[in-house]
């Protein structure tokens, strides 16, 4: 069995194993927990890692078409992808029409990592303008305020809250149901008053959402399904 990738958490209050789309293992431990220990535990773990291993599609490394449209279930939008072909631009132009629900990608679609990477800059674009105000009005109907919020293409976390209230949001968000979304942003927002995950952190989620432990079951066990193969790119 493959080794894992470790990560250490300030915020990690156990030892944790996760497995993206491509199989690869994160092991996420506490800041003060001996590698070792946590070694231990993924080995002890090896059943459990093998049976959700063979239950995962295998992934090809070309991903096939590149996608016509992306469907962003949280703000039930819908935008269309023109691809336009250029032989002389090596780099590629982005234009976003939001009130048209189209993007359009000007030069060398032919390089599908450099369309990946064009596609999720416009994805920025989209969520900036739109998680914004899902935040703001967040904050405001469960009295969290926050100071900055950032969007960025996180691979490993959905997103985070700083010691100066500043919350950072993945544009993968824009792929789930909306009461999803809402999970994670009440999640982050929930980091403004407790920086950690404690007691009083998990019973304000439970205050703010009270379905926060049924929404954590099936955020943890569906979440993959909403997320392009090419989002892991």
């Amino acid at each position: 069995m493959q080794q894992p990738i470790i990560k250490i958490s300030k915020r990690a209050l156990r030892i944790t194993i996760k497995i993206d789309k491509r199989k690869n293992i994160y092991l996420t431990i506490p800041k003060k927990t001996a590698k070792k220990t946590a070694l231990d535990f993924f080995h002890s773990k090896k059943k459990w890692i093998e049976k959700h291993l063979k239950k995962m599609p295998d992934i090809m490394e070309d991903i096939g078409g590149l996608p016509e449209e992306l469907n962003l279930i949280s703000i039930s939008e819908k935008y269309k992808i023109n691809y336009i072909q250029s032989p002389v631009l090596e780099r590629m132009n982005i234009e976003i029409l939001i009130p048209l629900k189209t993007i359009n990608l000007h030069g060398n679609i032919k390089n599908k990592n450099l369309v990946i990477l064009s596609i999720k800059k416009a994805l920025k674009v989209i969520a900036h303008e739109k998680l914004t105000i899902l935040l703001q009005n967040s904050a405001k109907k469960y009295n969290l305020p926050y100071n900055k919020l950032t969007i960025k293409d996180n691979k490993t976390n959905w997103g985070s809250c700083s010691a100066q209230k500043n919350i950072n949001l993945t544009i993968k968000l824009l792929f789930l149901p909306f009461e999803l979304l809402e999970f994670i942003m009440i999640h982050e927002l929930c980091h403004t008053v407790h920086l950690n995950h404690s007691v009083d952190f998990w019973n304000l989620c439970r205050q703010k959402l009270p379905d926060n432990e049924k929404l954590k079951k099936t955020f943890n066990q569906q979440t993959h399904q909403y997320i392009p193969c090419w989002m892991d790119l």
